[in-house]
């Protein structure tokens, strides 16, 4: 018996036209004797939500699954591209477009509800059998009969996640965390049973390869309430799997940090992030528009700077648990960020992050404490300031977030209300984006230093050079003149020192 449910497709309708794919679909039903195809999965999820994402995916299903890839070599000539295997033993192709792609996958099992019973949950169980998508597109209507044998519809309106296979988390553990993060998509809830089953097959998820939790990991600190969700994976466990550092926080703070747990603490922090990105796309925040340009920069194409930076904050006290010590009564972390950001590289070298997001990560875990130490200083100098930003380079915003989100996260205060380190980050990011550290040359080249001084090339060139470029920066020379007086001086005060 096939469930069918009348929808409006318009959405669906108008993205296939827009990128004129309408015609290579039609091409496909002069073979309708040779197969069948139907469209599946989270295309039809948006269309029925009303989300037209800026990238397109369409899922074909075919039957006989044989018949895949004579469908993925009519649609690649239609649409004058090429198709590639994805995954040919199990009859998988891709047509890869601008911002869209197209995935066609052979039927699994003998009938079309075999297949659609294997799949994930019943919001991407959704069946429109291509024929009928056309021939209801060629009268100008919208309105479909879409096949949907396991009440995804009415899940759909209740924005509800739900298995409707009780063995779906153990054909693909993924599914576990792809759970939360399709809840955050439809800004839905994940059905009571679906979650039992997930506390109960949390663990299944330790089989699955760092990449794959990698992409999914990434797509739920994407969104701009990702602790919400990630508070939600914390009560069913399945947090402590994907993020392991959380559970070596737990025995510390049972006997140490009970006032201030660093395991909550780790959390709150992400919290106050994003509290803090909200202001800044919101506008409500210094230099707001420039921060806003810098956190939407990439490494990555999937994976900005929005995104690591939240990683960060949830990796940045790590070393925690392994630098505890105890003087004059009260705890010590020392060396914490160094510990932390060595713990850091094998979880991100595991998750398969690209190498400079991994250096980018390290370098905010290894550093995050300096922003804290130099919020103290009385008086703030310029070279200070010049300094930080010189050492850090573009990690210098960045950092700022993250000291701030830490900062409030130690007090646990309302948002706005730590007015001095608040004054402090403004006063840094003036630094970095009224006075603007415009790339200048130093005066003198090493050449001429080495001329100068009579002396070799050896590392204390590069060292004379950035003291020359800090006191340009710092405008205290401004001549060629001023900067062999400054080299020379260099020279005779170093040779002071070591004597």
């Amino acid at each position: 018996m096939k469930a069918e449910r009348k929808v409006d497709l318009i959405l669906f309708s108008n993205q296939l036209e827009r990128r004129g794919w309408v015609p290579a679909f039609q091409s496909l039903l002069k073979h309708k004797n040779q197969f069948e195809v139907y469209i599946v999965g989270g295309a039809l999820r948006d269309a029925l939500l009303g989300v037209a994402k800026i990238r397109f995916d369409v899922d074909l299903l075919v039957d006989p699954k044989e018949e895949s890839k004579t469908v993925a070599h009519l649609l690649a000539k239609e649409l004058d591209c090429n198709f590639f295997d994805l995954d040919p033993e199990r009859d998988t192709y891709r047509i890869s477009r601008e911002q869209a792609q197209i995935d066609i996958n052979g039927i699994r099992g003998n009938e079309l509800i075999d297949d659609l019973f294997l799949r994930d949950f019943s919001i991407d169980a959704l069946c429109l059998p291509l024929d009928n998508f056309l021939n209801v597109y060629s009268r100008g209507e919208t309105l479909m009969s879409i096949l949907d044998y396991f009440q995804g519809v009415n899940d759909l309106r209740l924005r509800r996640i739900r298995i409707h296979n009780p063995s779906s988390f153990e054909d693909d553990p993924l599914r576990l965390l792809r759970a939360y993060r399709l809840a955050g998509e439809i800004s839905g809830k994940i059905e009571s049973y679906t979650e039992e089953q997930i506390a109960l097959h949390k663990e299944k998820l330790f089989s699955v390869s760092g990449e794959r939790i990698r992409d999914e990991w990434m797509k739920l600190l994407a969104f701009p309430n990702s602790f919400d969700w990630l508070t939600k994976m914390d009560q069913s466990g399945l947090l402590s799997i994907v993020f392991p550092f959380l559970e070596s926080f737990r025995p510390m703070d049972q006997k140490y940090t009970k006032k201030l747990q660093v395991r909550h603490h780790t959390l709150e922090t992400l919290q106050y992030l994003e509290g803090l990105f909200q202001r800044v796309f919101n506008g409500y925040f210094p230099h707001a528009s420039a921060i806003e340009e810098y956190l939407k920069k990439s490494f990555v194409p999937e994976r900005n700077f929005e995104v690591l930076l939240k990683l960060a904050s949830l990796l940045h006290d790590i070393g925690k648990p392994d630098t505890l010590s105890m003087e004059s009564d009260r705890l010590r972390f020392f060396q914490h960020e160094k510990v932390g950001s060595d713990k850091a590289l094998v979880y991100l070298e595991d998750l398969k992050l690209a190498n400079k997001e991994i250096e980018w990560i390290e370098e905010l875990i290894l550093q995050h404490m300096r922003p804290h130490q130099l919020s103290v200083a009385d008086p703030l100098t310029d070279r200070a300031k010049y300094r930080f930003f010189a050492d850090l380079g573009e990690n210098a915003v960045p950092l700022l977030l993250l000291a701030l989100a830490d900062a409030y996260a130690t007090k646990r205060v309302d948002m706005g209300s730590l007015t001095e380190y608040e004054d402090f980050v403004s006063e840094m990011l003036d630094y970095a984006f009224k006075e603007a550290l415009e790339p200048i040359s130093p005066l003198l080249d090493g050449n001429q230093v080495m001329a100068l001084l009579g002396i070799e090339p050896s590392p204390m060139v590069g060292r004379i050079l950035s003291s020359l470029l800090e006191a340009q920066y710092l405008k205290q020379i401004h001549t060629i003149e001023e900067a062999r007086e400054f080299v020379l001086n260099w020279q005779k005060t170093s040779f002071d020192e070591n004597n």
